[in-house]
């Protein structure tokens, strides 16, 4: 198995070098030794091969369900940007005077749908770990796996000085 972990670490090594003189890594990546080696994409790779490790321990199914649950979370998170997006971009269609039936493609009852989506989204956020309140399922783990996200997200906004809905 080990031979097998030594060569993705070389693969992945060689792949991030690659990347970083076609400059399609982000920009901490791009930055080389005189020498030409990507340190920090070499780092930055080399920090995920434990992970491998994880594979030998009886935790390695709990580690993935962490990592499925908080991935979950995101892609929600991703689906409320969404739809956060099309209510701005309607929202500055009306402020400029453009007619909806003058685009290429509009979709049936809008923007109810996008409203609709977005509370379905943010409820399924919220309640995603309400397992975690019910009498004797207490857990920290559970609540940070379930709801870690959230301040993450919003921290995020907030490192970025983006706001969520800038009028």
């Amino acid at each position: 198995m080990l031979p097998h972990i030594i060569n993705a670490v070389i693969i992945t090594s060689a792949s991030s070098s690659a990347n970083a003189f076609l400059k399609q890594a982000p920009l901490i990546f791009l930055k080389c030794t005189s020498r030409g080696i990507p340190i920090y994409g070499i780092a930055f790779t080399t920090m995920w091969s434990g992970l491998a490790y994880m594979s030998v321990s009886a935790g390695a199914s709990e580690v993935f369900s962490w990592f499925l649950t908080l991935g979950t979370i995101a892609a929600l998170f991703t689906w409320c940007s969404i739809t956060i997006a099309y209510l701005r971009f309607r929202q500055a269609l009306a402020k400029q005077g453009v007619d909806r039936n003058t685009l290429v493609f509009k979709s049936k009852f809008q923007p109810y749908i996008a409203w609709f989506a977005l509370c379905y989204f943010a409820m399924i956020i919220l309640f995603s770990g309400w397992e975690v309140f019910t009498k004797g399922n207490w857990s920290v783990q559970g609540f940070i796996t379930y709801y870690l996200g959230i301040p993450v997200y919003f921290g995020f906004k907030a490192a970025l000085d983006a706001t969520i809905w800038p009028e």
